[in-house]
């Protein structure tokens, strides 16, 4: 019977030495996620403060619509009329390239700025040159 009580003993002190592994494992990996947690929401708070730039600064809001697509609307462009939306939606194709579907006003230089984004995978470039030309369209 004592050997039986000496068994339990150790098999207690065994179990009781893994919940203490356990519980310290669940303490890091919770410290882990809280840390990946606050990065995240560093990084969300920062994104937000750029797009709010953007979109007071440029005049450029960039929305999700179907077809897994970004439209871009730019406003401030014409100093006439501020508030005039000048858009263009993009996608990506199946060779992963950059594919404007819909542009207002139509520019003919799209195809040429797809190229371009092609060859350097320069995307603020890309934006930097449709811009420029929707402000050319309006002084044109």
């Amino acid at each position: 019977m004592i050997d039986e009580v000496k068994g339990k003993k150790q098999e207690l002190e065994v179990l009781t030495a893994n919940i203490q592994d356990l519980k310290e494992e669940y303490s890091r990996k919770k410290e882990t996620i809280s840390t990946a947690n606050k990065a995240n929401e560093e990084r969300l708070h920062w994104l937000q403060r750029s797009a709010d730039i953007y979109r007071d600064c440029l005049g450029l809001e960039i929305r999700k619509i179907h077809g897994d697509k970004l439209q871009f609307v730019f406003t401030s462009i014409d100093p006439k009329n501020p508030e005039s939306p000048y858009v263009f939606s993009l996608s990506l194709n199946e060779a992963k390239d950059y594919e404007v579907s819909d542009c207002s006003p139509h520019l003919e230089c799209l195809a040429e700025f797809q190229e371009k984004v092609k060859k350097t995978n320069n995307f603020s470039a890309f934006i930097a040159n449709i811009r420029k030309a929707f402000i050319a369209t309006v002084y044109n």
